[in-house]
């Protein structure tokens, strides 16, 4: 047993091995000690309770009675058997083999019966204590698995995660791969499509009826409202499926059919989704309330972006082309992160916001400015993050931090003297095509370079007025800047 359970040298087989041998030894010293002592048999068999398994204890019952007969028998051939025992060998020959049997039959279904008692109620421990452990476990896995950053950068982006979580708190709930299928069905738009477990569009067991979404299940119809004035959504089980539905403002957005016949065992994956369900129905709705935000955000930063181009008087398509090369640049400044390069694309937009407060005057001037009124206008840089001060969001914090510094130069020479890494990553890049659109579109005082001029002279002030990494994306995707330059033109 010690081999077995604590040095971890298993094997079926082995079990009947250890005790086959114990029975053995036992037999021998019967033999050589003394053929009365049939209490020494009891010991494989208190040995083999150890193990819980009833194969084996039969099986050590059975040999031990094989043996004790086999030495009951050769015990008197022996020359160490003692003299007064061979003087009684020949009357208790048979009777007595039948009584130490008896003996030790008796005996066994003592221990046989106390085994079994033990073994049932440490089953009934082991599968508590275990029961507690797998929740525990699932729950840890639910919490794991619905840690959302609330990035939620789309909604089919949480609703993808969902279904990856679903399955893999199945799996491991079950121990096992879960090849069940699943059902999803969310809003587009006015509409409703049913997309399976890949977020791929497909035929379906549900239909739309009216303001209802109808499940067929079996011979009755499982009716979901579309609409309902309070209604935050629940989990359902039944027969073959469970079913998490979503509400947000009293319309249904999602509902996820998971094809999985939960059986009477299995409660504790009604449990773990019970918790699981709660979690995600939060992160979805805060999901749809995060685009709807970013929605309102992104149509307030136009139209603000408009406005001060329009007051500028630049005109034409400039935040179009900002916008524009910041979605080509901003590839490599933003990596994997979209949320982020999503928010600095429109950000960007923002960055003469402070132009709103200049004076007309001095914006319209078709001269060179003075140096009082250069002055002035150096000043829409603060404006600008004054305006956006108090902005939430991060795509509105991205915006104060461009309005303020795109005009900072590497140098430390730019209009508050940032320089280096004091200036922030979106104005070094920001910097660079705010003054190649600047460089390659007319002016009242000048006409516009050449694109070729304008690159040139972004080359020539890398480290000095510019930041060189920005420089290097600015040179690598300059093809795609040109093509961006060429379908935005101002009209002429």
């Amino acid at each position: 047993v010690f081999i077995t359970n604590v040095l971890k040298i298993n094997g079926h087989k082995l079990k009947y091995i250890y005790m086959g041998i114990s029975v053995l030894i036992i037999g021998l010293a019967y033999i050589y000690v003394t053929f009365h002592a049939t209490i020494m048999f009891m010991i494989p068999m208190l040995a083999a309770t150890l193990y819980y398994n009833r194969k084996v204890n039969i099986f050590t019952q059975t040999f031990s009675c094989f043996i004790m007969v086999v030495s009951h028998f050769v015990a008197p051939l022996t020359q160490f058997v003692n003299a007064g025992y061979m003087e009684k060998y020949n009357s208790e020959l048979i009777t007595g083999v039948i009584s130490k049997l008896g003996i030790f039959i008796f005996a066994c279904v003592l221990i046989s019966m106390f085994s079994e008692a033990l073994r049932k109620k440490l089953d009934k421990e082991l599968n508590y204590y275990m029961e507690i452990h797998r929740s525990k476990m699932g729950l840890e896995k639910v919490i794991e698995l619905t840690s959302f950053e609330l990035k939620m950068d789309t909604f089919d982006n949480i609703l993808t995660n969902v279904i990856n979580a679903s399955f893999e708190i199945l799996d491991f709930v079950l121990n096992k791969k879960c090849d069940c299928s699943a059902l999803l069905c969310v809003r587009n738009v006015d509409e409703y499509k049913f997309v399976n477990r890949d977020m791929v569009e497909t035929q379906s067991d549900c239909r739309i009826v009216f303001n209802t979404l109808v499940i067929d299940n079996n011979e009755e119809e499982i009716i979901i409202p579309l609409n309902q004035r309070v209604h935050n959504g629940k989990i359902e089980f039944y027969n073959d499926f469970f079913l998490m539905t979503v509400y947000k403002d009293g319309d249904l957005c999602c509902m996820l059919k998971i094809n999985y016949p939960i059986k009477e065992d299995e409660e504790i994956i009604k449990e773990v989704f019970e918790v699981f369900y709660e979690i995600i129905k939060i992160d979805i709705i805060n999901t749809l309330i995060y685009e709807e935000m970013n929605l309102s955000q992104e149509m307030l930063i136009k139209s603000f972006s408009e406005i001060s181009e329009f007051k500028s008087g630049k005109g034409g398509k400039h935040i179009r082309r900002m916008s524009e090369y910041m979605k080509i640049m901003g590839k490599s400044l933003c990596k994997d992160d979209e949320d982020e390069y999503r928010a600095l694309c429109i950000a960007v937009m923002l960055h003469d916001v402070g132009n709103l407060v200049i004076p007309e005057s001095i914006l319209d001037k078709p001269d060179k400015l003075t140096e009082d009124e250069f002055s002035e206008v150096k000043k829409h840089t603060s404006f600008g993050g004054e305006l956006l001060n108090n902005a939430p969001g991060k795509m509105m914090s991205m915006a104060k931090q461009i309005a303020e510094n795109h005009h900072e130069r590497w140098d430390g020479k730019g209009y508050k003297g940032l320089s280096k890494d004091e200036i922030d990553k979106y104005s070094q890049y920001v910097a660079i095509i705010d003054v190649f659109d600047a460089l390659v579109s007319d002016k009242p005082y000048r006409k516009a370079w050449s694109p070729k001029d304008a690159y040139d002279e972004i080359i020539k002030n890398k480290g000095t007025q510019f930041s060189p990494k920005a420089v290097e994306a600015f040179a690598e995707c300059f093809d795609e800047i040109m093509i961006v330059y060429n379908k935005y033109k101002d009209a002429e």
